[in-house]
């Protein structure tokens, strides 16, 4: 192989390997959006399970009180 067929080879590899990573930096990114949404849903669903919990918890200490001082 001649060093013009040589340096035409490498630069197609180059070009495909540029593509190749092009599209794994795009899925990489695309796999951290995902990933960062679906953390901030758990991170609301978490919120408001604690917020209920201590309604609940509250609730039931006003229910424990209110029926230890009816005896």
């Amino acid at each position: 192989m001649d060093a013009k067929a040589e340096l035409d080879a490498l630069e197609a590899e180059a070009n495909e390997l540029t593509e190749k990573l092009k599209l794994a930096e795009t899925r990489w990114a695309e796999t951290v959006r995902t990933q960062g949404e679906e953390t901030a849903s758990q991170n609301g669903d978490l919120h408001e399970i604690r917020n209920r919990l201590q309604i609940i918890q509250a609730r039931s200490f006003k229910l424990k009180r209110e029926l230890q001082e009816s005896r």
